[in-house]
């Protein structure tokens, strides 16, 4: 293709969308409202562990513990890390559990931290002030970009209601 960009259709369900050169297939579907599982984005995790049936994709950055290389081999791919090099069908078993849920794109947003407090060695609490409301689901991530460090982004998961005010 003359763009450089790529489709993915997940099966059993047929449903398709578009996949953008060097961004991950996770966020591809996300911004498309193709809910899929995930967890960290940062592949460490494995929640977002897809087969693909056909297609081939760059593996990105991987814990070699939560995608092994026989995995590669077989056809698996962390979708958070996982940028496209072809058209892509991808096995999606749990898309009938999801198919009614309610769908929250991925937003950018620009917040200031309004406290920081360390709980223990590697637990922060961080509470954020944002001009708009930030839509979430219980147990689900944010990442943050480090003020003045492009590119170097962090996952918290979210502890707080979803219930907006």
């Amino acid at each position: 293709m003359a763009d450089n960009s790529f489709k993915a259709r997940l099966e059993p369900s047929g449903r398709e969308f578009s996949l953008e050169p060097g961004d991950s297939v996770l966020n591809c579907a996300l911004r498309q409202r193709i809910v899929l599982q995930y967890g960290c984005r940062n592949g460490r995790c494995s929640s977002c562990k897809y087969l693909l049936i056909d297609g081939e994709v760059d593996f990105g950055k991987t814990s070699p513990y939560c995608l092994t290389d026989n995995e590669k081999d077989e056809g698996w791919a962390l979708l958070c890390q996982a940028r496209a090099l072809s058209d892509l069908v991808i096995h999606d078993q749990h898309s009938s559990n999801r198919d009614d849920a309610a769908i929250i794109t991925p937003q950018d947003h620009t917040v200031q931290i309004a406290a920081v407090d360390q709980l223990s060695a590697s637990l922060w609490h961080l509470e954020l002030d944002s001009v708009n409301p930030i839509r979430f689901y219980p147990g689900q991530y944010i990442e943050l970009e480090a003020p003045g460090q492009p590119g170097n982004w962090r996952c918290y998961s979210i502890a707080s209601s979803p219930a907006t005010p």
